[in-house]
Order: C-alpha cells, then structure tokens, then sequence
C-alpha cells in the first residue's frame, strides 16, 4: 500500500538522520544502564562468546574456590581437635606421672606363731598335714566375679567344663566350705539358684550373672567370699575340663603348697645321658664313661667329712648305697632322675669329688654347703613370693610370717583342700587366713581418671565431634580437593584413626599396681603424642598447599573476569561523550525537520 502522505526530500532526509540518532541514542542508554558495550551476540558475536568461556570458567573456579574454603574449614577442624586431643594426652601423662610417684599402702596380714622356735628354718606345725596348700586372693574379698562371657542358659558344657562328680565349694567368712553339685548339663542359671537357695549360704551371698559375667557375692563386704573347685576324688582341681571355677572364669587364688615337717637339704643331679642313652642304676661306672677309675668322693654333713672310694665295676646303686651309708644322708639313682642326695632334718650338706670326675659327671658337686630348704621358712616364704610381684612374704623381726598385698588391694587367705575332700590347716595355724583390708591402692584411684580420659578421647574421634561436614579426617575419612574444573589437579588428604587404639594408647593394666604398669602406660602415651605431632604437621602442610592454590585460583578469576570485561564492558566516559553528543544531534535533526516542514505550512497560508 502506498503513502497516503508525501513528504519532501528534505523531511524524509531529516527524518531518517533523527531516526538513526535514535538508535544510537537507545543503544547508548542500553551502554550506559548495563555497563556493557557487549550485551548480546548481536551486539558483536566473537566478544560475547569468548567473554561468555572466559565468564562461565571464572564461575567454576568460583565454585572450587568455595570448596577449597571448606575444605580449609575441615583442616581446620581436624587441627582444633588435635589440639584437643593432645591437651587430653598430656592430661593423662601426668595423670600417670602422679601415680609414679604416689606408693600404695600395702594390706598384709601376719601370722600369730613365732616360727624361730620351731627348729628353724624348719616349718614343723602340730596337727598340720605333711603338704599343705593355701589360697590368696587379691581384689575385693566380698566379690568374685568371673571373666568369661556367660549367660543364664548356657550349659556349663557349653564353657568347657565336663563333669558329673565335681562340685564348686564356696566358703563366706570363716564359715566352713559348702559343697555345690555342678554337672555338665546344668545351666549357668541352676548352678546360681543352687547356691543361692543352698540353706547353708542362703542370707550370706548371692550369685548370678551381671554385665555378662559369673559373679558371687557376700551380702556383707566384712565376710570374705572363696571358691576352689573340687573333683570326684575330693581333690582340689584348677585346671581343666574338671574345674568349674575355670568354666566360669572365677579366680580361686594363687595357690600356695608347702611341705609341713623337717627342712631337708636336697640335691638333685639330674637324668645323667651316655652315648645318647640315659644311664640305668645297674650301670657300672666304666661303662657310663667314668673314667679314670676308682673314684673317691667326699661327703659332708656339718662339720663331719666321709671319704667315698668307688671302682669301675660298682654301679650306681652301690654307689648310692655307700653315700647313704654315711650318717646324717639318704640317697638314691633312679634312670629317670639320676642322682639325688637328701639331709637329715636341719642338716647342710656338701659333696665332691676328691679323684676323677663323678660327681661332676652327676650334676651333684656343690661348691659349698646346702642348707636345708624344702620344708623350710625359707621355702615358705620363697613359695609365696614367687607366686606374684604383687604379693611378698617375710619373716618379721618376732619371726612371725607377714604376707602382704603391695598393690593396696584387698587380700584374702584361705586353707583350701590337699586331697580326700579335707581342708587344710597350714594358713590357719600360722594365723594367716582372713580377709585384710588395711590397704590402700591409691594408685587406683588416677588409673580410673586415666580411664576416664581415655574414654574422652573415644568420644571427641567417635561420635563425630571432630568432624566438619560429615567429614572427620580423625576418624579414618579421607579429604579429595579439587584445583580445577576437570578434576585432574586434586589434593588427596588421608585421614586417620586417633581414637585410644590408634594412637596406641591402652586401659591402665592392673589398675597401676606397679611402677612397671605405669612405665608401660607413660610410654604408649609418648608414642600418642608423636603420631599427634606428626599428623598436625600433615595437616598442616596440606592446609599450605590449598591455601597456596586459594591464592592461585582468586588470581585467575580476576584475570579471567577482567578478560571478560575487557571484551564486553563499554568506556563510561566515552559512551555519555556520546550520548551528549546524540542528545546534541537528536535536537538538531528536531530542529532540521521543522525547517523542513515550513515549506508546506507557507502552502497553508495561500487558503
């Protein structure tokens, strides 16, 4: 359709000049608004897409940038609960250092005879069988609780134990000891009620099992409960399918056996070997390679010496014999044992060899004399002592035996049965048996603080306090950054287990009895807190590297983000120069098209 209206060559030249200032007057304005001479493809297609790359990279960095910071954060954490950690390590070294230092009071108890006049070193008690045994226990008296995991229904076959003629005697004070039936088909729960509705115990202990353990218990923490388990012959038993206290774990004591009587000098030669075989009695001398023959040796008791002259054909019963001959000595050879020399009652004894080498060839030369030992006070209280570093014996200045519990622990001594089903009197008549607790462990009292710390230590790695995220770098997660957008620059930080078991840190053994259980504590505690320096300084190195890369990355977004910026951003200076300029030729071309138009309006004026 054509124009109904025509317009001059100077009007349409006008129009179109005011139409093209406006156009770039809007796409100034457009400038000045965004900032950007570089708002869309059209505007200049190779700009916009390469400040596009250069922009959505900037934006991918950005978000690493965010993930670096976390990352940094989780360091972070780790490092804060480390230094938590250490805190509680160096607590509970001078926890232990404290305990090193402190001694316990020892518990003992000390017998009522005086064991100078009996002959000693000799141990000759009226009334007290030849060997006699006895218990100590250490630990709470009124408790003994087993070490195995039981349960109410499971047999006492299930543990291990198979028997129908053993029992389980249980002793409350200075009651005397009650026979408990217990069979391999009885419940963990029978053996319990059994002894709870026994009408002798009943009122005085309780059994049953607590926290998953076998526990009997005297009602009344004065009255000291024992155990010893017997078999079908009425013999003491404390090992094996027999033993009902080792089914459940329950501890009997260590057990003391000495030989009530006389003290005797012994010794003992050993099995003698010749040419890979064992030499019997009937061998003569000559041909179990004594040699030179005869031999002469000399045998003394006290202060009476015997000469011994032994040719080659004599064997070595005759040559036990002749030393047997000799006064205040009995002697004897067997295959098995070889020679063995015993003492009269009290008497030191001392043999060698004057001419050749049999009593060498024997084991039996002595260097000097040996004294009466078995039997003696001296065997007692070596018995006894060897029994635990926990427990020493001695003979006081009033020759009285002192046994003591060096731990500060509560000690109980009971006489426990020999054989025949009859209890022994040894501890009793040595007044000995009871329960002592004038002790005190005071280190018990930092090994339970330690353990407290320890559990502490368990908890912060654990239960997630030291974490970051859902990532806890102490607790064996590990940590992967990322350092661009492809993922093929990462960082991969391992984590580790500090909880008590990694970092080899252990309960308090034996509740800190002795120096040697703290020593071992204080090492392990060393050794936590290399492996907590060592990993700080990981940690730390790691927390550098992305640190370093944080710095690295911010640069290239601003290097990236200002190659955008140079593409698209538009010169604020020059664009309003322009827009003043359009302004300028917008009212000028306004102005122009007026004066065109006046040519038609003086067409007007002619009607």
């Amino acid at each position: 359709m054509s124009n109904d209206v025509t317009l001059t060559a100077s009007m349409r030249k006008n129009l179109l000049n005011l139409q093209q200032t406006q156009k770039l007057f809007d796409t100034t304005q457009q400038r000045l608004s965004t900032g950007k001479k570089v708002n869309s493809a059209l505007d200049n297609p190779s700009s916009y897409f390469s400040a596009q790359s250069l922009t959505s990279r900037a934006d991918g960095l950005s978000s690493l940038l965010d993930s670096m910071g976390q990352a940094v954060q989780t360091l972070t954490a780790a490092d804060n609960s480390i230094t938590s950690l250490t805190s509680l390590v160096e607590q509970a070294k001078a926890l232990a250092n404290t305990a090193r230092d402190t001694a316990n009071v020892a518990s003992y108890a000390k017998g009522d005879v005086n064991l100078k006049p009996l002959g000693a070193p000799s141990i000759d008690l009226p009334g007290v069988e030849q060997t006699a045994t006895f218990s100590i226990r250490l630990g709470d008296g009124d408790t003994i609780k087993g070490t195995k995991n039981v349960t109410l229904t499971q047999t006492l076959g299930d543990l291990g134990y198979n028997s129908t003629t053993s029992t389980l005697h249980v002793k409350i004070g200075d009651n005397n000891f009650i026979s408990i039936t217990a069979q391999s088909s009885d419940t963990v729960e029978t053996l319990a009620r059994r002894i709870n509705e026994n009408t002798r115990l009943k009122g005085l202990v309780t059994a049953g099992v607590e926290d998953g353990k076998f526990v009997i218990k005297s009602t009344d923490a004065k009255n000291a409960v024992t155990i010893q388990s017997i078999d079908g012959n009425g013999k003491h038993v404390s090992s094996g399918s027999s033993c009902v206290a080792q089914a459940l774990g329950l501890d009997e004591g260590f057990l003391v056996q000495m030989t009530n009587g006389p003290a005797q000098a012994e010794i003992k030669g050993g099995q003698y070997m010749y040419n890979g075989a064992a030499v019997t009695a009937g061998q003569t001398l000559a041909n179990a390679g004594i040699s030179p023959t005869p031999v002469k040796i000399r045998v003394t008791v006290g202060e009476n010496s015997t000469l011994i002259t032994l040719n080659g054909t004599s064997d070595f019963t005759n040559a036990a014999a002749k030393i047997a001959a000799v006064d205040g000595v009995s002697a004897g050879f067997a295959t098995a044992t070889g020679m063995t020399i015993k003492g009269d009652a009290g008497k030191a004894i001392k043999i060698e060899d004057v001419e050749g080498n049999l009593c060498k060839n024997l084991g039996i030369a002595t260097a000097d004399y040996v004294k009466a030992y078995t039997g003696s006070v001296d065997e007692l209280v070596d018995e006894i002592n060897k029994q635990s570093t926990d427990i020493h014996a001695e003979i006081d200045k009033d020759g009285k035996l002192k046994i003591s519990a060096t731990n500060g622990e509560q000690m109980t001594i009971t006489d426990v049965c020999s054989g025949g089903g009859v209890t022994g009197k040894l501890a009793s008549a040595l007044g000995v048996t009871g329960l002592a607790d004038n002790g005190t462990n005071n280190r018990k009292a930092y090994a339970e603080q330690f353990g407290t710390i320890l559990e502490q230590i368990d908890q912060l790695v654990t239960n997630g306090d030291s974490g970051y995220k859902g990532v806890n770098l102490l607790n064996g997660d590990d940590l992967t950054v990322n350092f661009n957008e492809d993922r093929t620059s990462t960082l991969l930080i391992k984590g580790t287990t500090f909880d008590t078991k990694g970092l080899g840190l252990n309960a308090a053994k034996n509740e800190w009895r002795t120096a040697a259980d703290i020593d071992a504590a204080l090492a392990n505690v060393d050794t936590a807190t290399s492996r907590l320096k060592t990993k700080a300084s990981e940690f730390g190195q790691n927390l550098s590297v992305i640190q370093t890369r944080q710095d690295f990355t911010e640069n290239m977004i601003n290097t990236l983000t200002t190659g955008a910026d140079d593409l698209t951003l538009a010169d604020m200076n020059e664009e309003s120069a322009n827009l003043l300029a359009l302004q300028t030729r917008q009212q000028l071309a306004t102005n122009a098209l007026s004066l065109a138009s006046q040519s038609q309006q003086s067409v007007l004026s002619l009607f």
